[in-house]
């Protein structure tokens, strides 16, 4: 279950790029990795947070899966949730512990990533919670 291809993705990744939320919660379920990272450091909740999967992302979270998780670039799930907008993760990660003020590698932060590409609900309740 925990076998990689060429791209370092386990079915666990491929599942959960394709939108087959039946398949990776089956996987979960029997023990997938939630953690596993491919070969460009992106884990299976950044693919979840990226796709705006709000279930899958409820779902990794209590099991186990690291919100404080850094992709290559240094970023974290919740940078990426400022990326695409997406308040309801956004507001899941810091509940659940994600550094609203931590900086990707080039010094980033995700209000300064919603701000940047106009992300204004996001932003918003960034600076709500006095995100820097």
């Amino acid at each position: 279950m925990e076998e990689k291809d060429a791209y370092g993705e386990t079915p666990l990744h491929a599942a959960v790029k394709a939108h087959l939320d039946d398949v990776s919660k089956a996987l979960i379920s029997h023990g997938a990795d939630v953690n596993a990272k491919d070969k460009f450091g992106y884990d299976i909740l950044y693919y979840a947070t990226m796709s705006l999967n709000t279930e899958l992302v409820r779902l990794l979270i209590p099991q186990g899966s690291n919100i404080k998780s850094k992709s290559d670039s240094g970023r974290t799930s919740l940078h990426y949730a400022a990326e695409k907008n997406c308040l309801e993760i956004a507001k899941l990660l810091i509940e659940n512990g994600s550094d609203f003020n931590e900086k990707d590698k080039y010094g980033n932060t995700p209000l300064q990533i919603a701000l940047y590409l106009n992300n204004k609900e996001t932003a918003e309740f960034l600076m709500s919670i006095s995100a820097k």
